[in-house]
Protein backbone atom coordinates (compact mmCIF):
# COMPACT_ATOMS: atom_id res chain seq x y z
CA UNK A 1 0.00 0.00 0.00
CA UNK A 2 2.80 2.15 1.05
CA UNK A 3 4.58 1.30 -1.93
CA UNK A 4 1.60 2.01 -4.48
CA UNK A 5 1.03 5.25 -2.93
CA UNK A 6 4.87 6.41 -3.21
CA UNK A 7 4.73 5.18 -6.90
CA UNK A 8 1.41 7.62 -7.17
CA UNK A 9 3.17 10.41 -5.36
CA UNK A 10 6.33 10.21 -7.97
CA UNK A 11 3.98 10.20 -10.91
CA UNK A 12 1.96 12.97 -9.75
CA UNK A 13 5.33 15.28 -8.89
CA UNK A 14 6.24 14.68 -12.55
CA UNK A 15 2.78 15.23 -14.01
CA UNK A 16 3.01 18.46 -11.96
CA UNK A 17 6.61 19.48 -11.68
CA UNK A 18 7.25 18.84 -15.42
CA UNK A 19 4.92 21.55 -17.11
CA UNK A 20 6.33 24.28 -13.97
CA UNK A 21 10.36 23.08 -15.09
CA UNK A 22 9.28 23.94 -18.65
CA UNK A 23 7.27 27.32 -17.67
CA UNK A 24 10.52 28.27 -15.77
CA UNK A 25 12.65 27.71 -18.91
CA UNK A 26 10.64 29.65 -21.42
CA UNK A 27 10.71 32.06 -19.31
CA UNK A 28 14.06 32.36 -18.76
CA UNK A 29 14.88 31.69 -22.53
CA UNK A 30 11.81 33.10 -24.32
CA UNK A 31 9.58 36.05 -24.54
CA UNK A 32 7.01 33.71 -25.74
CA UNK A 33 4.69 34.10 -22.10
CA UNK A 34 4.89 37.90 -22.52
CA UNK A 35 4.10 38.07 -26.16
CA UNK A 36 1.09 35.45 -25.43
CA UNK A 37 -0.12 37.70 -22.27
CA UNK A 38 0.22 40.92 -24.11
CA UNK A 39 -1.21 40.07 -27.98
CA UNK A 40 -5.17 40.79 -25.88
CA UNK A 41 -3.72 43.92 -24.97
CA UNK A 42 -2.37 45.64 -27.78
CA UNK A 43 -4.44 47.59 -30.12
CA UNK A 44 -2.63 48.87 -33.27
CA UNK A 45 -4.77 51.18 -35.49
CA UNK A 46 -3.90 52.38 -39.09
CA UNK A 47 -2.75 56.24 -38.66
CA UNK A 48 -3.86 59.12 -40.33
CA UNK A 49 -3.05 62.62 -40.39
CA UNK A 50 -3.77 64.84 -37.44
CA UNK A 51 -3.16 67.38 -34.78
CA UNK A 52 -0.43 66.05 -32.67
CA UNK A 53 1.76 62.55 -31.50
CA UNK A 54 1.44 61.58 -27.81
CA UNK A 55 4.04 59.40 -27.02
CA UNK A 56 3.52 58.11 -23.47
CA UNK A 57 6.64 57.99 -20.79
CA UNK A 58 7.23 54.40 -19.29
CA UNK A 59 10.19 54.78 -16.49
CA UNK A 60 13.73 56.47 -16.29
CA UNK A 61 16.19 54.51 -15.23
CA UNK A 62 18.43 56.11 -12.07
CA UNK A 63 21.45 54.37 -11.21
CA UNK A 64 22.40 55.55 -14.80
CA UNK A 65 20.16 58.29 -15.69
CA UNK A 66 18.48 57.00 -18.68
CA UNK A 67 15.65 56.32 -20.59
CA UNK A 68 15.00 52.17 -20.38
CA UNK A 69 14.36 50.20 -23.78
CA UNK A 70 10.85 50.06 -24.18
CA UNK A 71 10.25 53.75 -23.97
CA UNK A 72 13.17 54.57 -26.14
CA UNK A 73 11.41 52.33 -28.54
CA UNK A 74 8.35 54.39 -28.04
CA UNK A 75 9.61 57.90 -28.72
CA UNK A 76 11.40 56.37 -31.91
CA UNK A 77 7.95 55.46 -33.34
CA UNK A 78 6.87 58.57 -32.35
CA UNK A 79 9.28 60.52 -34.32
CA UNK A 80 8.99 58.49 -37.47
CA UNK A 81 5.60 59.07 -37.39
CA UNK A 82 6.51 62.86 -37.30
CA UNK A 83 8.83 62.45 -40.06
CA UNK A 84 6.64 60.79 -42.35
CA UNK A 85 4.76 63.82 -41.37
CA UNK A 86 1.36 62.41 -39.68
CA UNK A 87 1.24 65.21 -37.00
CA UNK A 88 3.55 68.27 -37.07
CA UNK A 89 3.69 68.44 -33.08
CA UNK A 90 4.96 65.82 -30.57
CA UNK A 91 4.12 65.92 -26.60
CA UNK A 92 6.51 63.71 -24.11
CA UNK A 93 3.90 63.09 -21.50
CA UNK A 94 5.69 61.27 -18.10
CA UNK A 95 6.25 63.47 -15.10
CA UNK A 96 8.23 62.64 -11.83
CA UNK A 97 8.57 58.98 -11.35
CA UNK A 98 7.66 57.74 -7.76
CA UNK A 99 10.78 55.25 -7.87
CA UNK A 100 13.67 57.37 -9.26
CA UNK A 101 12.49 61.10 -8.46
CA UNK A 102 13.49 61.98 -12.57
CA UNK A 103 10.77 63.74 -14.26
CA UNK A 104 10.36 61.56 -17.16
CA UNK A 105 9.11 64.35 -19.71
CA UNK A 106 12.30 65.78 -19.75
CA UNK A 107 14.53 62.97 -20.73
CA UNK A 108 12.25 61.82 -23.22
CA UNK A 109 12.44 65.29 -25.10
CA UNK A 110 15.98 65.11 -25.06
CA UNK A 111 15.97 61.06 -26.34
CA UNK A 112 13.58 62.81 -29.12
CA UNK A 113 16.01 65.52 -29.74
CA UNK A 114 18.46 63.17 -30.13
CA UNK A 115 16.84 60.87 -32.94
CA UNK A 116 15.89 63.77 -35.17
CA UNK A 117 13.18 65.69 -33.54
CA UNK A 118 13.53 69.55 -33.88
CA UNK A 119 13.76 71.03 -30.24
CA UNK A 120 10.33 73.48 -31.54
CA UNK A 121 8.21 70.35 -32.71
CA UNK A 122 8.22 68.77 -29.07
CA UNK A 123 6.23 70.03 -26.38
CA UNK A 124 6.97 68.71 -22.37
CA UNK A 125 3.77 67.50 -20.38
CA UNK A 126 5.80 66.99 -17.26
CA UNK A 127 2.93 66.34 -14.68
CA UNK A 128 1.55 63.29 -14.99
CA UNK A 129 1.96 60.12 -12.61
CA UNK A 130 -0.06 57.60 -14.67
CA UNK A 131 -1.71 57.30 -17.56
CA UNK A 132 -5.13 58.71 -16.85
CA UNK A 133 -3.03 61.84 -15.63
CA UNK A 134 -1.45 61.22 -19.08
CA UNK A 135 -4.48 61.92 -20.96
CA UNK A 136 -6.14 64.39 -19.25
CA UNK A 137 -3.05 66.56 -19.24
CA UNK A 138 -2.38 66.03 -22.80
CA UNK A 139 -6.13 66.63 -23.80
CA UNK A 140 -5.49 69.94 -21.73
CA UNK A 141 -2.37 70.81 -23.41
CA UNK A 142 -4.70 70.10 -26.97
CA UNK A 143 -7.97 72.19 -26.14
CA UNK A 144 -5.35 75.22 -25.27
CA UNK A 145 -3.91 74.44 -28.87
CA UNK A 146 -7.12 74.25 -30.51
CA UNK A 147 -5.70 70.47 -31.61
CA UNK A 148 -8.89 67.90 -31.29
CA UNK A 149 -7.52 64.85 -32.59
CA UNK A 150 -4.12 62.77 -31.97
CA UNK A 151 -1.91 59.52 -32.41
CA UNK A 152 -0.82 58.27 -29.09
CA UNK A 153 2.00 55.76 -28.93
CA UNK A 154 2.73 53.31 -26.09
CA UNK A 155 4.18 49.78 -25.97
CA UNK A 156 1.84 47.31 -27.44
CA UNK A 157 0.61 45.96 -23.99
CA UNK A 158 -0.43 49.62 -22.78
CA UNK A 159 -2.45 50.09 -26.04
CA UNK A 160 -5.89 49.08 -25.60
CA UNK A 161 -6.12 50.68 -21.38
CA UNK A 162 -4.48 53.85 -22.82
CA UNK A 163 -6.77 54.18 -25.85
CA UNK A 164 -9.77 53.31 -23.44
CA UNK A 165 -8.81 56.36 -21.18
CA UNK A 166 -8.49 58.93 -23.82
CA UNK A 167 -11.48 57.44 -25.26
CA UNK A 168 -13.69 58.03 -21.98
CA UNK A 169 -12.76 61.63 -21.70
CA UNK A 170 -14.41 61.89 -25.33
CA UNK A 171 -10.55 62.33 -27.27
CA UNK A 172 -10.23 61.48 -30.67
CA UNK A 173 -7.27 59.46 -30.79
CA UNK A 174 -5.67 56.79 -32.95
CA UNK A 175 -3.77 54.31 -30.81
CA UNK A 176 -0.45 52.94 -31.80
CA UNK A 177 1.44 50.04 -31.07
CA UNK A 178 5.59 50.33 -29.98
CA UNK A 179 7.34 47.27 -29.71
CA UNK A 180 8.78 46.34 -26.14
CA UNK A 181 12.22 45.24 -27.33
CA UNK A 182 14.72 45.33 -29.77
CA UNK A 183 16.06 41.79 -29.97
CA UNK A 184 14.51 38.61 -28.52
CA UNK A 185 17.82 37.68 -27.26
CA UNK A 186 17.59 39.67 -24.17
CA UNK A 187 19.24 40.02 -20.71
CA UNK A 188 17.17 37.88 -18.56
CA UNK A 189 16.42 40.95 -16.11
CA UNK A 190 15.32 42.75 -18.62
CA UNK A 191 12.85 39.53 -20.19
CA UNK A 192 11.84 39.33 -16.76
CA UNK A 193 11.00 43.11 -16.25
CA UNK A 194 9.16 42.94 -19.44
CA UNK A 195 7.06 40.13 -18.20
CA UNK A 196 6.09 41.66 -14.83
CA UNK A 197 4.91 44.92 -16.70
CA UNK A 198 2.68 43.27 -19.39
CA UNK A 199 1.29 40.89 -15.97
CA UNK A 200 0.89 44.37 -14.19
CA UNK A 201 -1.05 45.89 -16.99
CA UNK A 202 -3.49 43.38 -15.98
CA UNK A 203 -4.25 44.33 -12.50
CA UNK A 204 -3.74 48.12 -14.09
CA UNK A 205 -6.57 47.49 -15.94
CA UNK A 206 -8.69 45.72 -13.38
CA UNK A 207 -8.19 48.98 -11.17
CA UNK A 208 -8.93 51.24 -14.13
CA UNK A 209 -12.40 49.69 -14.19
CA UNK A 210 -12.96 50.26 -10.76
CA UNK A 211 -12.15 53.98 -10.88
CA UNK A 212 -14.57 54.10 -13.76
CA UNK A 213 -11.10 55.37 -16.30
CA UNK A 214 -11.73 52.27 -18.53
Amino acid sequence: MNWRFWQWSGKTKWLIGGPLVALVLIILFTPWLTDLLARPLTLHEQPQATDVIIVLGGGVRKKVPQLPVQPQLRLEMGVSLWQDQWAPWLIVSGGENKKTKLVEADFMAAYARQIGLPTEAVIEENRSRDTHENAINTLAIMSRQSWTTALVVTSNYHTWRACKIFRKLQADVRCLAAPIRRTDNQPLGDRLNDLRSVVREYGAIVYGWLRGYI
